[in-house]
């Protein structure tokens, strides 16, 4: 039998275990959030009432309610890998991000430190989809060398950097070229 793939694995072992045994989903973006300057859930105590934050992570959880006047608002949980925290979701970012908002939906989430009789709560200002928040890979990068006037130790070590150091380009190739 086939093993799942990870997303199904993960999801499975969430929904039967009440947590990720063998991985995260955010961990595929690791590296990537620290571009984002996403705060980890954990480290949110060091903020103020009313600081700005950006936060990356999961909607496990989505309440959606009626205010006294009859408008549309949400209570979602947002759990990344340290750690779960509320997020209000007011009338007026309600009806901007009601197709955004549902259960396992891995977002970028801009807000405001609120205090709340409950605990420190997040008033959501924006929300997209984290891979649309994501820096686009780079189109392509050409480098053109004279090799009759560059030895093959250079063209070895930069080989060697480029296998080394792809970055987020889909692949590299060399081309011979009469430059």
């Amino acid at each position: 039998m086939d093993e799942w793939p990870e997303h199904d694995r993960l999801r499975y072992e969430k929904e039967i275990l009440g947590f990720y045994a063998s991985g995260h989903p955010l961990e595929r973006y690791r590296g990537r959030l620290r571009e984002l300057a996403v705060t980890p859930i954990s480290e949110l105590e060091s903020k103020g009432s009313n600081d700005s934050v950006r936060l990356a992570g999961i909607l496990v959880r989505l309440r959606p309610m009626r205010s006294k006047k009859g408008e549309r608002w949400a209570i979602a949980t947002l759990e990344d890998m340290t750690g779960v925290i509320d997020l209000l979701v007011f009338p007026e970012a309600f009806a901007r991000l009601e197709p955004r908002l549902f259960p396992d939906a891995t977002v970028l989430v801009k807000g405001r430190m609120r205090p709340e009789e409950s605990g420190m709560r997040i008033a959501v200002m924006d929300l997209k989809p984290l891979e649309e928040a994501l820096p686009q890979p780079a189109g392509q990068l050409v480098i053109r060398l004279n090799l009759a006037q560059v030895d093959a130790g250079l063209v070895e070590r930069l080989l060697e950097l480029f296998q080394r150091k792809p970055g987020r380009a889909a692949g590299w190739t060399t081309t011979p070229s009469s430059c």
